[in-house]
């Protein structure tokens, strides 16, 4: 399997987990999706069911992951 095979099933599979360590925020047209257990990130297209990206965060980058893929989320809404 190929990567972006390997990419796209890890994010359809995170795209239907649920829990009390997901949360899950509508921006507009997209919908966020953050994992606090495994620190993994999904925005999604709402209305087309497209993943725009899927990650996990660095939290070396930033401490505050769920709300910067939110402004994400809010500047392509833009």
């Amino acid at each position: 399997m190929d990567s972006q095979n390997q990419y796209l099933k890890l994010a359809k599979n995170f795209a239907g987990e649920t829990g009390e360590h997901i949360q899950e925020q509508v921006v507009g047209k997209f919908l966020v999706k953050f994992n606090s257990n495994t620190q993994e990130i999904l925005v999604g297209r709402t209305d087309l069911r497209e993943i725009r990206t899927f990650y996990k965060a660095n939290s070396n980058i930033s401490t505050t992951p769920f709300q910067d893929a939110l402004d994400l989320a809010a500047s392509l809404t833009k």
